[in-house]
């Protein structure tokens, strides 16, 4: 009887470890890609998987697939290119300042364009040394009147 007690023990005790290293799955998986992964000695996959926010595999579809669990959600990117994102979220403080007080010239293809800008501001704005910026205005002939700096 204490064999028996203690054989339940133990296979209790290996089925709880067995369990607690278990990985967890993937909540995406994209497969069948061409991913370029930036790092040289591997340079290109064909899967990827995702847990949370993290990337937690990159490899082959059958090396990445362990990460597949009943709620993953699996992408097939059918041989199309994935690449890294770039998220640079830093702002540098007098730049960043500047813009906030800046008027958006991107689209900005004529002279009456220009003036309507930012229908806010007033028509004939205060004379200055120089113009600091002109934050997105591209080379579409419309020039800002600003006095050269001296």
């Amino acid at each position: 009887m204490k064999r028996w007690s203690l054989l339940v023990v133990f296979v209790l005790n290996c089925a709880a470890f067995i369990l607690a290293q278990a990985k967890p799955a993937a909540d995406l998986i994209i497969q069948n890609a061409r991913i370029w992964t930036v790092d040289s000695s591997h340079p290109e996959a064909e899967a990827v998987a995702v847990l949370g926010d993290r990337i937690v595999a990159v490899g082959t579809n059958s090396q990445v697939d362990a990460w597949r669990g009943p709620q993953t959600h699996v992408v097939d990117a059918k041989g199309r290119r994935l690449l890294p994102g770039f998220n640079d979220a830093h702002v540098h403080f007098t730049d960043g300042g500047a813009q906030l007080d800046s008027v958006e010239l991107n689209d900005v293809t004529s002279t009456q364009e220009f003036a309507a800008a930012s229908p806010s501001a007033p028509r004939k704005p205060p004379r200055a040394n120089g113009c600091k910026a002109a934050i997105g205005m591209r080379p579409s002939g419309v020039q800002p009147s600003c006095p050269p700096k001296n």
